[in-house]
């Protein structure tokens, strides 16, 4: 069976997920950042499909959390897209937990780093409803 890691609830990164009022997109993140989200591997480790675990995106590698978020070619190229858009410097992680918490910068304020990660939240959602576009 695929594996993938996932953060709990005492992790740094999911404590600040709170701290942004984005409802909707927080409940979304949060299953996210805890890997509770139907991905093909967790349905496949659940009993729920049997067939392919491809990634739909990009067809070659299976479907697992940080692969789908971050990893794709495809996801890889929209990432690099949004960063330039929103003049957003940084690395690009590939693990979701890490990826989360490079949104929180130290010398910017409250209000402007609880805009990044409510960005983050958006981001994330959109790719994911991308993704969902192609599957259903």
């Amino acid at each position: 069976m695929l594996q993938d890691t996932s953060i709990g609830e005492g992790n740094e990164g999911f404590s600040e997920l709170w701290k942004v009022m984005a409802l909707p997109a927080q409940h979304f993140a949060q299953r996210v950042l805890v890997y509770k989200i139907t991905t093909k591997d967790n349905l496949m480790n659940k009993g729920i499909i049997m067939s392919s675990t491809t990634c739909v995106m990009c067809a070659v590698e299976d479907e697992i959390i940080n692969h789908l978020f971050f990893k794709c070619k495809i996801e890889w190229y929209m990432w690099n897209q949004y960063t330039k858009w929103f003049a957003i410097v940084g690395v690009h992680h590939f693990k979701v937990d890490h990826d989360f918490k490079q949104f929180y910068l130290m010398e910017l304020s409250k209000k402007r780093n609880n805009a990044r990660r409510c960005l983050w939240m958006v981001m994330v959602g959109y790719n994911w409803n991308q993704r969902n576009n192609i599957l259903f």
